[in-house]
């Protein structure tokens, strides 16, 4: 790495503005003296459907070099060996608005950037300090959202 980090978030559900505005205003001291959420709408080429969209970058800071050298290595996001002791509920929550879905009686988390070993080092988290059903699936031999869970249950990654 050759400069500061930042940090930019994006929420692509409209419908959750509030939780957005939320994450916003934790950050909102690392952005720019006036800060700006972004709002852009695209077609899906295959569904033609619109989407929308909403994001927010903070600036550049030597202080998020930290996170950035703990979570990536070699250019390649990681979940590291402590993640049991590092994912909170508060951070599980954080995750499942930003990378989850709900699928029937289910929950999807997107583990994509995460290799195998990664993602069992998270079902072991999930399994055992949140006591959470896990099942994994995977799509071109990555780890992709898959399965469903019963209410209290998410599947494995």
């Amino acid at each position: 790495m050759t400069g500061n980090s930042r940090f930019l978030f994006t929420q692509t559900t409209i419908k959750h503005k509030n939780y957005y505005q939320k994450v916003f205003d934790l950050f909102k001291p690392y952005c720019t003296q006036d800060p700006e959420s972004y709002s852009r709408s695209w077609e899906d080429k295959k569904t033609k459907q619109i989407y929308e969209s909403l994001s927010f970058a903070i600036i550049t800071l030597l202080c998020f070099n930290q996170y950035r050298n703990k979570f990536y290595l070699n250019n390649i996001k990681i979940v590291l060996s402590d993640i049991f002791n590092l994912l909170t509920e508060i951070g599980l929550t954080h995750w499942i608005m930003n990378d989850g879905f709900k699928h029937g009686k289910g929950l999807h988390l997107n583990v994509y950037a995460f290799s195998i070993e990664d993602v069992d080092k998270l079902i072991s988290t999930l399994e055992d300090k949140f006591k959470l059903k896990c099942s994994i699936h995977l799509k071109g031999g990555k780890p992709s959202p898959g399965g469903s869970a019963t209410r209290g249950q998410a599947p494995r990654a």
